[in-house]
């Protein structure tokens, strides 16, 4: 029989992949990057990750409140935690949320979530602006996962004694990994010494709602 290159086979001449005849079904080779590699299964995680990774494992928590009620409380120049208390989407096995926490598994996550700002107060000749940021925090580690931008909105008023408010919208957006099982917790700075501070200002129109938090676990 002739020499043939193998670029040069078509057709029924073609063979299958190394050790084909002792692999199980649904396996895929994997290159060990010494010449070699070992046949393994794909799990469905993996097949929905590379599929798609915001597909089927969205976590969507939100701060609702009734129609008239306002955002929560919120302490000037410190760390607030973020009020959640409504699971509208849960796709990721064993998340729970419980007293604003959110516990999750192992893994790799992508999160967008807005947590708003609400300032207001009345003073003459005061600096009325509105400073905040957020963070995710892991409470089991006791360390800062993400941090959201710093915002910040407001003016002076100089002569007249006036009631301002001023509303921000501060995000924090970022992929992390935990490496077990963790409760985190979504952490909101305001600053601005004039003023009062809460989570939002009532619409009254429909459900209250507040501070809103995206968790997509894609790997």
């Amino acid at each position: 029989m002739a020499n043939v290159a193998h670029s040069g086979l078509t057709g029924a001449d073609l063979h299958e992949p190394k050790a084909i005849a002792a692999a199980a079904a649904n396996k895929v080779y994997v290159s060990d990057g010494a010449g070699s590699g070992t046949w393994q299964k794909i799990t469905s995680a993996q097949q929905d990750a590379s599929a798609n990774a915001f597909g089927a494992g969205l976590y969507h928590v939100r701060d609702v409140q009734a129609t008239g009620v306002a955002g929560q409380a919120l302490t000037r120049a410190t760390w607030n935690t973020c009020r959640l208390n409504t699971e509208a989407t849960d796709e990721i096995t064993s998340s729970a949320l419980a007293s604003n926490q959110i516990s999750l598994p192992a893994g790799t996550y992508f999160v967008d979530a807005l947590i708003p700002v609400y300032g207001t107060g009345a003073a003459t000749g005061a600096d009325l602006s509105v400073r905040a940021k957020c963070r995710i925090q892991n409470i089991t580690a006791g360390t800062t996962l993400v941090e959201g931008q710093s915002l910040h909105i407001g003016y002076l008023i100089p002569e007249i004694s006036s009631t301002v408010f001023n509303t921000l919208n501060p995000t924090v957006r970022g992929r992390f990994t935990l490496s077990g099982t963790a409760t985190i917790e979504f952490q909101v700075y305001p600053d601005g010494a004039s003023l009062t501070y809460t989570g939002g200002k009532a619409l009254s129109v429909g459900s209250e709602i507040y501070a809103d938090v995206l968790i997509f676990k894609v790997a």
